[in-house]
């Protein structure tokens, strides 16, 4: 889905790796097909590789990233102490950093512009059928996410909180989270916080910043002027924009 951060997560991945791939979007829930097709789980992201193998989520594609990459570009360090430091913040990135980014950004959004997000690369006939059941599917993408205006305040929070997080991690006028190279860490943040930041480089689908609520643009100025928010859009504008 192309506003996933999740998928942008492991697009970011494939990129790097610097192989040619397709990219099959899907609008919900025409994914399920598209999935059930490979023999994948339930949820995007998933990559099939030679038309054999199959992987079902962000983090198992970034670890066949890794698979393919020289030892001296490897994104989860094998090194005793920085390899589980590093899994582990990506997991909290996942499971706790991504859900609020996506209760933030779909709060206030009108359904107009998410639908736009949502059919951004998919086929014309998928994406008329989507605006079709589109007042349906809002309602139960929000209904089952809990996203409403009173959840609204604490997914601020939390988000602030984990910038708060990484601005301790650069501290110092650091180029990259851990050590002195892109790890798997700098990606998996970077790829949630730049959906969040609404930034134009972003690979997927991302909120445009000018036409987004005034609830959500407040917050993306505080963001963008942290340690934090500065050195994600320094990552996306030297580096991920050039992969684009």
């Amino acid at each position: 889905m192309a506003p996933s951060p999740y998928a942008e997560k492991a697009r970011w991945g494939l990129d790097l790796l610097g192989k040619s791939y397709i990219e099959d979007r899907c609008a919900p829930p025409f994914h399920r097909t598209a999935l059930k097709r490979i023999h994948a789980k339930n949820t995007v992201p998933a990559l099939m590789v030679n038309k054999r193998d199959t992987f079902s989520d962000s983090q198992d594609i970034l670890g066949w990233v890794d698979s393919q990459l020289p030892a001296h570009q490897k994104l989860f360090p094998t090194d005793a102490v920085q390899g589980p430091i590093i899994k582990d913040f990506c997991k909290r990135c996942d499971s706790k950093f991504a859900p609020e980014v996506i209760a933030f950004l779909h709060t206030f959004l009108p359904r107009r512009q998410w639908v736009e997000l949502c059919t951004k690369g998919v086929p014309d006939d998928q994406a008329k059928k989507f605006r079709w059941m589109s007042p349906f599917i809002f309602f139960m993408f929000k209904s089952k996410l809990k996203i409403n205006p009173a959840n609204f305040k604490m997914s601020v929070k939390r988000i602030s909180q984990f910038f708060e997080s990484v601005d301790h991690l650069l501290d110092g006028g650091k180029n990259y989270l851990y050590g002195e190279r892109m790890t798997a860490a700098d990606i998996t943040f970077c790829s949630i916080a730049g959906a969040c930041l609404c930034l134009p480089e972003y690979g997927g689908a991302s909120v445009n910043f000018q036409e987004a609520p005034e609830e959500i643009r407040d917050h993306v100025k505080k963001w963008r002027e942290t340690a934090a928010g500065k050195f994600v859009q320094s990552l996306y504008k030297d580096w991920r924009k050039r992969r684009l």
